[in-house]
């Protein structure tokens, strides 16, 4: 049985001959239809293409991460160098208000003031034989006299005073 078994499927459709045999030969004068199976590209191309195209974009990427990072090194360093520069001019500057400051100090001494009256304007201090007192019989006595001057006549007054003096300063 086991024979039969076998010769069975060797009967079957799978080792039937006529199935896979060749077609039949062309006859003379016929033209041959062919058809073209579609080329299947390989994948590996397309998988090459899509790897450089990253590679490219990483390279661009990286490349302009590394031109703004030398564009913020310039700037930083031009930046630094701007502000040595004005801390130079603020050293400057705060070493001509602190002599500026001592020479006002100096100004405004009473030891200045008195070697500038002496030596500048011959100005000598008083001696104590300079002084003289007077004596009055009478005692001060003030007098008031209303001629309608008011305090407003009395300012312009003093201004009018105040303004030729400087007239004749300058």
């Amino acid at each position: 049985m086991a024979r039969s078994a076998a010769r069975a499927s060797r009967e079957s459709v799978a080792y039937q001959g006529d199935v896979y045999r060749a077609p039949a030969p062309q006859r003379a004068g016929e033209a041959l239809h062919v058809v073209q199976q579609p080329q299947v590209r390989p994948r590996r191309r397309s998988r090459v293409r899509a790897l450089r195209l990253q590679q490219a974009a990483c390279f661009t990427v990286v490349l302009a991460i590394a031109g703004v990072m030398i564009y913020s090194h310039v700037n930083l360093t031009r930046l630094t160098n701007e502000v040595s520069i004005q801390q130079g001019v603020l050293d400057d500057l705060n070493s001509e208000y602190i002599a500026l400051k001592a020479r006002q100090d100096q100004a405004l001494s009473l030891s200045y003031v008195e070697q500038y009256a002496q030596n500048t304007l011959g100005m000598v201090k008083l001696d104590t034989n300079q002084v003289e007192y007077v004596e009055m019989n009478n005692p001060d006595q003030i007098e008031v006299r209303e001629t309608g001057v008011s305090l407003r006549s009395a300012m312009s007054g003093l201004a009018k005073s105040f303004t030729a003096v400087l007239e004749y300063l300058e």
